[in-house]
């Protein structure tokens, strides 16, 4: 379950700070699995949402910076052994007012759903962000804002036509 895994990964962290000296536990600092093992804490803790209620924690956001990072962790699933990476970023994008937990959570599933439909015979994740000038959001006292659109493509098999009604 996932407070199970999100127990033994905390639980991880913790036994390997109690077992090495402070001299021993600096260069772990850096290390990339122990950042990914919190990471992945904080998700399952984000995922437990639909279980608990909690707040947003909405706060200034490079979208870049959050796609990058699920990239990163998407890099260590076995299902993107045989998967290249393209990134496609608009440079000239703000940053955004979100909660970036939860963005993670929802470009991870997006990306995870693209591996398995390409798994076993690989393929392109692309990954697309640009500003749409088509959809414009309206708020109380101001001018139109124009939309950030973020594409996440694969080629995987696609939905099947019976299933189409259901997404």
């Amino acid at each position: 379950s996932m407070e199970f895994f999100n127990t033994y990964a905390r639980d991880a962290i913790a036994w390997t700070r109690t077992k090495l000296s402070p001299d021993d536990v600096s260069w772990l600092r850096d290390l990339p699995i122990r950042t990914d093992l919190e990471g992945i804490a904080t998700l399952v803790d984000d995922l437990m949402i639909f279980t608990h209620s909690e707040d947003l924690r909405v706060a200034p956001v490079n979208i870049h910076f959050v796609l990058d990072g699920v990239l990163d962790l998407l890099v260590l699933d076995p299902l993107a052994s045989r998967v290249s990476v393209e990134r496609r970023f608009d440079p000239s994008i703000p940053e955004l007012l979100a909660d970036a937990d939860r963005l993670t959570q929802v470009f991870l599933n997006l990306a995870r759903n693209a591996l398995q439909a390409m798994e076993g015979r690989g393929g392109v994740l692309t990954i697309t962000t640009r500003m749409s000038l088509d959809h414009h959001l309206f708020s109380a006292g101001s001018d139109h804002t124009s939309t950030l659109v973020i594409e996440v493509q694969d080629d995987g098999v696609g939905i099947a036509e019976e299933d189409l009604s259901r997404v």
